[in-house]
């Protein structure tokens, strides 16, 4: 099974949740936002995009496993956060993305995963 190069994750928030999906046509489920697994391709990227208003801004994409599974870390560009994934293959990572809703001021912090697909 092949999978889109880049992989795009869109973030928005409902009823107190981050919800996340993907160009792959995956959601997360309700309260498992820390079980959604996005896949990439190996030399591939990885994206993260508010989907709509209800996210004021991505604050930090920090890589908390696995770090080695990148060429490039997640870093922002152009209010999009992007990294590039090494060629190794059949690798997960665990990350956290800190966001904060429209309308608050305090961040919050969601940690779902990432895993290389050839």
């Amino acid at each position: 099974m092949s999978v889109k190069d880049p992989a795009i994750v869109y973030l928005k928030y409902e009823a107190n949740e981050l919800v996340l999906s993907d160009n792959e046509g995956h959601h997360s489920e309700k309260g498992k936002q820390k079980d959604f697994t996005t896949y990439v391709a190996p030399n591939g990227k990885i994206a993260w995009e508010i989907a709509d208003k209800s996210i004021k801004e991505i604050v930090d994409i920090q890589i908390d496993t696995n770090k080695e599974m990148f060429k490039k870390l997640p870093h922002e560009k152009k209010g999009i956060w992007e990294a590039k994934i090494d060629n190794k293959r059949s690798q997960h990572s665990k990350y956290s993305v800190v966001f904060i809703p429209s309308g608050e001021k305090e961040s919050i912090t969601v940690d779902p995963k990432i895993e290389i697909r050839p």
